[in-house]
């Protein structure tokens, strides 16, 4: 009945073949139905399967309900390896997920600022614009000065980057 109402589409026609819901409002009003704990068993339980490791990794994230800083340091390699393969979109979600998790203040912060570099790093920068009030809140200077240097940098503004690091010798 939902196949053919066009809410849900099947992938395949495998017994356990993936089902998708078409529209992303509807998608959302279910998800959001299921209660927290219930999510969270789903998205358990499909880490265990799916063969991505970024899906497994989101799927992880997903179901962790606190701070869980052996799943961040699995997502603190997956960011160094995406940042050597230069995908820096990928670097930043990654980074940005281990922060999340992450119980130190101090490596909350640095987990932070890095996807915050990697943001930069690929080129999103309306993305890094939107948060350089939460940038000013931070207090590692430095990372703060290298980060806003390469912002600069991006967006053609040579003398302006120059002129940060140059702030941040002593």
């Amino acid at each position: 009945l939902l196949q053919e109402s066009g809410l849900v589409v099947r992938r395949s026609t495998e017994p356990l073949a993936d089902v998708r819901i078409v529209h992303a409002l509807v998608r959302a009003a279910v998800y959001q139905s299921i209660p927290p704990a219930e999510r969270r068993g789903f998205h358990q339980r499909a880490s265990e399967v799916v063969l991505s490791p970024m899906a497994r990794l989101e799927h992880e994230v997903a179901a962790a309900n606190r701070r869980d800083e052996a799943l961040a340091g699995r997502l603190e390699s997956a960011a160094l390896a995406a940042h050597q393969q230069a995908d820096h979109r990928r670097e930043a979600q990654l980074w940005q997920w281990a922060g999340q998790l992450t119980a130190s203040v101090t490596e909350r912060e640095r987990r932070w600022l890095e996807s915050q570099l990697a943001t930069v790093l690929a080129r999103d920068t309306q993305t890094a614009r939107a948060h350089l009030k939460q940038l000013a809140d931070t207090g590692d200077q430095v990372r703060r000065g290298v980060l806003t240097a390469w912002l600069l940098l991006v967006e053609n503004r040579i003398a302006d980057a120059r002129h940060t690091l140059e702030s941040l010798t002593p």
